[in-house]
């Protein structure tokens, strides 16, 4: 069966605090999104400074920020499943993604590339 499968940068902001009810999300919930397609210029497309606010403080108490590759594969008929590549912080304090997403499916070599790339023109900044 055919497929087509997209790839696209999401910086998850993760309730981290049971905080009082006006705040919202509950612990361990994803309370916002921010998703860029590797088209539109991928991890270049957030804002510099980003990668510094990665596991770190976020504009809202008691939320930290989780960058991750999505990958949805659709079938002709319409089916679609969509996979996770959350990244972790190295011995070194850099970013690495895992060597497959959540369901098993390869993490591409290119999206590695990028994340060291950006961090090194980050670090630059």
């Amino acid at each position: 069966m055919s497929q087509r499968i997209f790839y696209e940068w999401d910086i998850e902001a993760i309730q981290i605090e049971d905080l009082p009810a006006s705040h919202g999300d509950p612990v361990g919930e994803v309370c916002e999104h921010d998703f860029r397609d590797p088209a539109d210029g991928g991890l270049n497309a957030y804002p510099a400074g980003t990668f510094a606010t990665i596991d770190g403080p976020h504009k809202r108490p008691g939320v930290q920020l989780q960058l991750l590759l999505v990958r949805d594969e659709i079938t002709v008929a319409g089916d679609q499943s969509r996979e996770w590549a959350y990244t972790t912080r190295n011995a070194a304090g850099g970013l690495e993604l895992p060597e497959k997403f959540d369901e098993g499916s390869k993490v591409p070599l290119r999206f590695k590339t990028e994340l060291a790339r950006w961090q090194r023109e980050e670090a630059k900044a």
